[in-house]
This record gives structure tokens, C-alpha cells and sequence, in this order.
């Protein structure tokens, strides 16, 4: 759309700044009825957000979830609507001189 609507939730201020970050974009200009993909945002772009997404709000977002709700208003729904996931990371390892390899390492 091109009338600029500020963000009126938490969760949409929240997503103003990650595609604000993500896209380049000056924060306060960025209008919650912008397409993600009409301001630039490409499928790399997509699958970052999607990522971002996830682990800031601890939901599960699919990346066809983001060509249904291609604007920081309908995500911002989608994300309230979602069941909180918790986000695991993996652990880093600790630093030794050596490690074991795996079996596919050892062929």
C-alpha cells in the first residue's frame, strides 16, 4: 500500500527493526502495510527473515508463511496467533587440540 501506517504493536515494532536491518531500510520509513517483496526482499532475503523471525519470537515460521503474509500487519497477526516454540541452538563444542572423527570422517 502506499499510504504509511506506523507499526501499533509490540510485535509489529519488533519486525519494523529486523526489516529494517534486513532490507536496508530506514526503520521509520518503513509502513506495516509494505510487501516485504515490493521493497526489495528476495527468496535469500526471505529464508534470513523466516530464521530471524523464529528465534525472536519463538514461533515456527515456514517460508510459504511469508508469501501469505507478506507484510509486517499480517505477519505480526500470523506471529500472535502462533503457538510459542521453544528455539534450541547447538552448542559449541569445547576447544581441545584434537577431535574424534566420525565414522563418514574415517572412510
Amino acid at each position: 500500500s502506499d499510504d504509511y501506517q506506523e507499526a501499533a504493536t509490540e510485535v509489529e515494532e519488533d519486525l519494523v527493526k529486523i526489516w529494517s536491518e534486513l532490507l536496508g531500510i530506514e526503520a521509520s520509513t518503513l509502513s506495516v502495510t509494505s510487501s516485504f517483496f515490493e521493497l526489495g526482499g528476495h527468496s535469500l532475503n526471505a529464508i534470513s527473515l523466516s530464521n530471524k523471525v523464529s528465534a525472536h519470537f519463538s514461533v515456527e515460521l515456514p517460508l510459504r508463511a511469508l508469501f501469505t503474509h507478506d507484510t509486517i500487519r499480517t505477519l505480526g497477526s500470523y506471529i500472535a496467533s502462533s503457538e510459542e516454540q521453544i528455539h534450541h541452538s547447538i552448542p559449541k563444542t569445547l576447544e581441545k587440540t584434537s577431535y574424534v572423527l566420525s565414522s563418514a570422517q574415517r572412510r
